[in-house]
């Protein structure tokens, strides 16, 4: 089963073309499919980029920020980015794309990144 991590942002701060084109920018290869982006560099995997939105995306985020500093603005995030991961020990072998993508998926949208792999829930 693949693995996941999350970008949850408020309505409106960007949309899966808004990630397409950053993620182009940034030199990685990038394929839009019909309800995703595929991202991928010369020596990394594949990730697949999916953009969601709606009550159990901001339900998800209040229950990922309960007891944190984070919870209020949380609260107001009802869209997110998804990135899913087929194979999380070779993504982590090879970080740095993973983390490029991360990056510039939070900072598109202003959001906050979460890991589930390991609870890690980071402000914009």
């Amino acid at each position: 089963m693949p693995a996941t991590c999350f970008v949850f942002f408020r309505p409106g701060q960007a949309t899966l073309s808004d990630a397409a084109q950053t993620l182009d920018e940034l030199g990685l290869e990038v394929e839009e499919q019909a309800d995703c982006i595929e991202v991928s560099d010369a020596d990394s995997p594949t990730f697949r980029i999916y953009w969601e939105a709606g009550a159990q995306v901001q339900q998800e985020a209040q229950e990922i920020a309960q007891n944190t500093t984070y919870g209020e603005a949380m609260a107001l995030c009802t869209e997110r980015f998804e990135i899913e991961i087929d194979d999380l020990d070779e993504a982590l072998d090879e970080i740095n794309t993973l983390i490029d993508i991360q990056a510039a998926l939070q900072e598109i949208s202003e959001g906050y990144l979460y890991l589930p792999w390991n609870g890690n829930l980071s402000a914009p």
